[in-house]
């Protein structure tokens, strides 16, 4: 299988009709998609690249190339050769083996059966001196990964000191990465600390909104999010407090932030409080009513958790949250 040539030249593929040399400004979006994979040092961002590869196959599907799913591999291989032709045309042969190793780990990953390259690329890989470099490369951590070490450092120093008595020097020191490095990345505590609820704010969206998009009763959907909330609530009791206790940059309380973030992010949860409502299964027509009235009992559940000294696993009082919830506004008709 042949998608381009060595030098990048145009073959039948989507993103080789991108890239044709011949067409002023046509190698621009490749450029622009090459650029995700690494970051503004420079650094080859594997995580980010594999990711990728992995969105492009959908999933549940045959892999060993049944049933016309050759495309899969071949779209892969397809990509794969353009990315290569552009770093080495570039002269850029480091990088060019740091996305090869990432490709070959991934396909291994996702089981595809196959991964082809050019006789001009295979040719490159078995003759080239780099491998022993690529894996000093590797070592070295990238901006991503640092970013996690952060994260990971903060949140340990805000369970142990509290948001205002840590600094940036403790969180840099357990984080084993340079003071000046950290600085590079967050200007001060405040804003890693909204950069670092913002994740989990996407995390905490996205499986809301999973849940929502399911076949399954409306109120099967609403236990789901509220067993949801609190299961992660006990797994990560420090988000929750800086969500609870701690404001902005701008002084805006997270949890003012939080809310809007929810009830903006959610619009399949908003429609279905509001089918609800025609359905006459709901004692209350608002849906703030319900969002609010849900979230603050669970909050309530919560604070008597803390005051226990969080000793008892916090997703037992799951039952009696549905039961109080659910008689509180759920009509007793409703199916």
């Amino acid at each position: 299988m042949q998608c381009m040539k060595f030098a990048g030249k145009r073959r039948d593929t989507d993103m080789a009709k991108k890239t044709e040399e011949k067409k002023p400004g046509n190698r621009i979006p490749l450029y622009t998609e090459i650029g995700k994979y690494f970051t503004a040092d420079g650094s080859f961002d594997e995580r980010i690249f594999r990711k990728n590869l992995g969105e492009m196959i959908p999933p549940g599907r045959d892999r060993d190339g049944k049933d016309g799913d050759r495309s899969f591999h071949e779209r892969l291989s397809c990509y794969l050769t353009e990315i290569l032709a552009y770093l080495l045309e570039k002269d850029m042969p480091r990088s060019a083996w740091l996305v090869f190793r990432a490709a070959v780990a991934e396909t291994k990953r996702l089981g595809l059966k196959n991964l082809s390259l050019s006789p001009e690329h295979l040719d490159f890989f078995l003759s080239s001196p780099f491998p022993e470099n690529v894996e000093a490369e590797k070592e070295r951590p990238t901006r991503d990964e640092k970013k996690d070490k952060i994260f990971r450092a903060a949140l340990d120093v805000f369970e142990k000191e509290g948001f205002r008595r840590a600094t940036m020097d403790r969180i840099a020191q357990g984080a084993g990465i340079g003071k000046a490095s950290v600085y590079r990345m967050f200007n001060n505590k405040e804003e890693l600390m909204e950069q670092l609820l913002d994740e989990h704010y996407g995390e905490i969206v996205r499986a809301i909104n999973e849940i929502n998009s399911r076949s399954i009763n409306i109120l099967e959907q609403i236990r789901e999010m509220i067993e949801f909330w609190v299961d992660y609530i006990s797994r990560n009791p420090v988000i929750y407090l800086l969500i609870q206790t701690e404001s902005n940059s701008q002084g805006t309380g997270n949890k003012v932030v939080f809310y809007y973030h929810l009830t903006s992010s959610l619009p399949m949860f908003k429609e279905h409080i509001v089918s609800m409502n025609r359905k006459n299964m709901l004692k209350t027509i608002n849906f703030y009513t319900v969002f609010y009235g849900v979230l603050g009992y669970i909050d309530g559940v919560v604070i008597k958790w803390f005051k226990s000294g969080m000793n008892y696993d916090l997703r037992d009082e799951i039952p009696e949250i549905l039961e109080v919830l659910f008689r509180g506004f759920v009509k007793d008709k409703a199916p």
